[in-house]
This record gives structure tokens, sequence and C-alpha cells, in this order.
């Protein structure tokens, strides 16, 4: 499930920034890269199975256009943001709050979001 992908592609994305930080040569800034990508693309499959999982067959279609109209909406101001925060605070502090906020994504998918799948429900 989504689950499962989003923990262990949060978990390669902050060891990339974490590497990205303690870069001191060119090999490991090519590895911290490596690991953004391998992250990406762990988001990506995670993204798509988990408006797949939620919600009756019918609205896939419209789930999908939706979730993908507000994650480029997200995106292009996480972009312009990311941007302006380098150019005024540096990119130390912008990979300060990267990975706050990776870690933040990461403590919430772990604590409060439960697979569909494996909870029982409730009602009769």
């Amino acid at each position: 499930g989504f689950r499962r992908v989003f923990i262990l592609s949060s978990v390669v994305w902050i060891g990339g920034v974490v590497l990205l930080m303690m870069a001191e040569t060119l090999p490991m800034v090519v590895v911290a890269y490596l690991m953004f990508g391998a992250a990406m693309s762990g988001y990506l499959m995670a993204s798509t199975t988990i408006v797949l999982e939620f919600g009756e067959r019918q609205d896939i279609p419209m789930r999908l256009a939706l979730s993908t109209t507000a994650e480029g909406l997200v995106s292009t101001v996480g972009l312009l943001s990311a941007g302006l925060i380098a150019a005024v605070f540096g990119y130390g502090s912008l990979l300060w709050l990267a990975l706050a906020t990776l870690t933040a994504g990461l403590l919430v998918i772990v604590f409060a979001v439960r697979d569909p799948r494996f909870v029982r429900s409730t009602s009769v």
C-alpha cells in the first residue's frame, strides 16, 4: 500500500538531505541527488496509490485529477518559496527547513495515518 512506500521514500529523502548537508565531495552530492530521485519515485507511486485506495471506484478519475492539480499547485508554490528562502537566508536554512518538514511529514504518516486495508470498520 501507499503507507509503506511513502514511509520508505520519506526516510530516503531525509537521508538525502542529511547527506547533502554533510557533502564535501562531488560523489557525495551525486549520491544525495540519486537518493532524491529514488525518494521522488517512491513518493509519486505512493501518491497515486493513495488516490486509488480511498473512495468509490467511479470517482477515481476525478480524485486523480484533483490530487494532481493540488500537487502541481503546491509544487509550484514550494519551488518559488524555496528559491526565495535560498536567496534571502541561504541554502543552509533551506536544507534545515526541508529536513524539518520532511521529518514532520514522516511523523504524521507513521503515527496518525493508518492503512485503510487493515483498519476494521466499526459501523454495522
